[in-house]
């Protein structure tokens, strides 16, 4: 991984450490939500 990408991937986990624990809900939310369609749509396709 290149530093510039290792810094920017630093500087966003500093970012969602800092972000307040609700908006982190939200987002973990929203995370698993797409995860699980994006599951169900592949396993609809490989049916």
């Amino acid at each position: 991984m290149p530093p510039p990408l290792l810094l920017a991937a630093l500087s966003n986990f500093m970012n969602i450490m800092v972000i307040s624990p609700h908006v982190q809900d939200v987002v973990n939310g929203i995370v698993i939500l797409l995860a699980v369609s994006f599951y169900g749509y592949v396993s609809r396709e490989a049916v």
